[in-house]
Order: structure tokens, then sequence, then C-alpha cells
């Protein structure tokens, strides 16, 4: 409990994640004569966000996500885990969205759960950017949501990055003029 002398007003800040009774007993004196007014402060939990982890990793993502990846990556995926450690009891059901520019290029699966995978729903390509404004960075926001409709979003950048081609040719006829053989077709020496 904090007083200001110049306002007369006391501020009570309890602990974070405290619910329950706190009892406090002002005295007050003019001098002369003492009086004890006695005063309960009632602190009602509110449930907090869900904390949201990459995968096993023991550290809380608070703040942008980013990866960079090679085109062509098939595989790609960003696994997240989301816990209610702060609330008694801890919400045990979660619910995934997106939301942002390139929101619609992903997938959350499940999108129901505490374990999820964030994976592109194309293969990225280079020198065919796919996301929204063909910068080959996706910027999107991931929110989970738990049982208690406490909410926690995050927001996520992919950046796509050039990566070796497979050789082409083209000898100006739709490669009409290339042929295919096969050791077989070749005299022996």
């Amino acid at each position: 409990v904090v007083l200001n002398v110049v306002t007369g007003v006391f501020t009570f800040t309890p602990k974070p994640n405290y619910s329950g009774l706190t009892y406090v007993d002002f005295t007050v004196s003019d001098g002369v004569l003492t009086a004890i007014l006695p005063v309960v402060f009632s602190v009602s939990s509110i449930p907090d966000a869900p904390v949201v982890r990459e995968g096993n990793n023991t550290t809380e993502i608070t703040s942008l996500l980013t990866r960079a990846i090679i085109e062509g990556n098939s595989t790609f995926g960003i696994e997240l885990n989301a816990t209610d450690p702060n609330d008694t009891p801890p919400s045990t059901n979660f619910i995934w969205s997106l939301q942002g520019a390139d929101a619609t290029k992903f997938k959350v699966d499940p999108y129901v759960g505490s374990y999820v995978t964030l994976s592109l729903l194309q293969v990225p390509d280079f020198e065919n950017p796919h996301d929204s404004d063909g910068d080959n960075r996706f910027d999107l926001n991931v929110t989970v949501t738990d049982d208690s409709g406490s909410v926690y979003t995050f927001p996520v950048q992919v950046s796509v990055l050039d990566g070796p081609e497979d050789p082409y040719f083209d000898y100006g006829d739709n490669n009409q003029s290339v042929t295919h053989k096969v050791a077989a077709d070749f005299p022996e020496n």
C-alpha cells in the first residue's frame, strides 16, 4: 500500500497472479487522538494469456518470430507449444488462428491443441514469390486463445531465400532437338 501524501490517495497493487484477501490496518492520528481503520482488499483472479514457446524450447515467444528458408523447402514448419502456467487451474484447451496479409498462405495443424505446427500451404519459389506483396517475406500474426478466453498474439515473418536451381537447357525449339539416349546406344571403342 502506497500513500500519496499530497492527495491522500492510497494505492494497493497486488503481486502478479495473486488472488485472495489482504488485510491492512490504517492508523490515523491528529496528534491527540488515534484511530485504527481496518481495511480488507479482496483480489480476484483474472485469467492470464497463454504462454507460447517454439517446440520444447524453454524460452517464451514474446516478440517477432523470424525464420528464413531456402526456396523449394516442402517440409518447412514451426512447432509451437502453448501452456497456461499462470492460471489455477491451468487451461488445457487452446485454439489457434492466423491473421495478417499472408495468413491465407499458412496453416496451423491441428488448429486446436497445445502442440501445433505452422506451415506453408505452397512450396516457396524465390523467382515467383507468392507472398502478398511479392517481396519473398511472409508476414502474419499467430493467435492462441485458451478456454478462459484469454488471448496471446505474436507476429511471424518467414523470408524465402534464393536457392540452387536444377539445370535447364532450352535450345530455342522447345527442346525438340534434344534426344534421349542410353548407354547401349553408343558404340564401344
